[in-house]
């Protein structure tokens, strides 16, 4: 018997789902009028982005997060007529910072070069670097179009470095050397991959000290739940790119 229309098959399937990509309804709702945007599956050491959709009967849901040393970053797709409430996870032993959010979807600017060149950055007229969601020189893995991934060596400064070159300018250029980044692997060739987000339109801090700063489209409110170490954040249709920080 060849069928693997069985619970134990199905099963792995659902956890794809609600646990690592994070798309499910908020209990006791049904239609997708409701959804729950809450990746569990973020504390494998070696799971450090993800993403998924689902056709709801109201359109298309999708996640797509990644999470750093210092940062939790999530772009959402909420269904026309819908509303969600999207969980931002932090590590318990610290404290939320702020977070960034912008309506609609923020230009992201990614770039790989080898050691002794330079990444370089810019911006749309206007814009400016808000977040380096993808940083890692060494050996990092990936395409620019499908997202990179950390390899076996990797400076831990990486994000700090392009951070400090980069953040609050239109257009910025990143040294791939040694010399801004440490040697984390003696010997080796390595290279500089990194992504990062331009501010587009509609871009804000909308949590910061403890609240909720309102601002932002589309956002209503952004409280942190201890119990489950989120910060949780309700949205209505639409677009939405998050970018959680914590220190």
């Amino acid at each position: 018997m060849n069928s693997r229309a069985h619970i134990m098959q199905g099963s792995v399937g659902a956890w794809l789902y609600t646990d690592v990509a994070g798309i499910s309804q908020t209990p006791g709702t049904a239609g997708y009028k409701s959804l729950l945007l809450w990746p569990r599956a973020t504390t494998h050491p070696n799971l450090t982005q993800a993403s998924g959709s689902l056709q709801s009967i109201r359109g298309a849901a999708a996640v797509d997060w990644a999470v750093t040393s210092a940062s939790f970053s999530l772009r959402a797709t909420v269904p026309a007529n819908a509303v969600a409430e999207v969980r931002l996870p932090f590590p318990p032993e610290t404290v939320p910072s702020s977070l960034l959010a912008t309506d609609g979807a923020p230009p992201h600017m990614c770039d790989s070069q080898p050691e002794g060149s330079s990444v370089f950055f810019s911006c749309p007229a206007g814009e400016t670097v808000v977040n380096v969601s993808f940083a890692s020189y060494g050996t990092p893995t990936g395409r620019c179009r499908t997202g990179f991934q950390v390899g076996a060596c990797n400076s831990p400064n990486s994000v700090a470095v392009v951070s400090a070159a980069c953040m609050g300018l239109n257009s910025c250029s990143v040294g791939v050397s040694d010399a801004n980044f440490g040697d984390p692997c003696n010997g080796t060739p390595k290279k500089l991959s990194s992504t990062v987000v331009c501010s587009g339109q509609g871009s804000g801090v909308i949590f910061a000290n403890g609240s909720f700063v309102p601002g932002v489209k589309g956002v209503v409110g952004a409280r942190i739940d201890a119990n489950s170490s989120t910060l949780s954040i309700s949205v209505g249709s639409g677009e939405f790119a998050l970018t959680l920080l914590w220190e």
